[in-house]
């Protein structure tokens, strides 16, 4: 883990700019796109059209929001 992760701050959250999906990809080229896994607190994938600031509010905790992410699924 990295001990230099950051955390959104509440004004952060909010803005419409930084909410977005977990498979939104920059970019118009299909070209060197890979798929990325979430996870909230190690428990669960959230669907991928979940906003990240509804998964701060029933997530959060302490004023953070864990996600972990990987290259492949981490369980079926």
């Amino acid at each position: 883990m990295s001990d230099h992760a950051e955390s959104p701050t509440e004004n952060q959250k909010d803005d419409p700019s930084i909410q977005h999906t977990a498979t939104e990809h920059t970019g118009s080229s299909d070209v060197g796109k890979k798929s990325m896994f979430i996870y909230v607190n190690q428990s669960f994938a959230p669907s991928p059209d979940q906003e990240v600031g509804v998964l701060f509010e029933c997530f959060g905790s302490d004023g953070k929001l864990v996600l972990h992410y990987c290259k492949s699924q981490a369980w079926r």
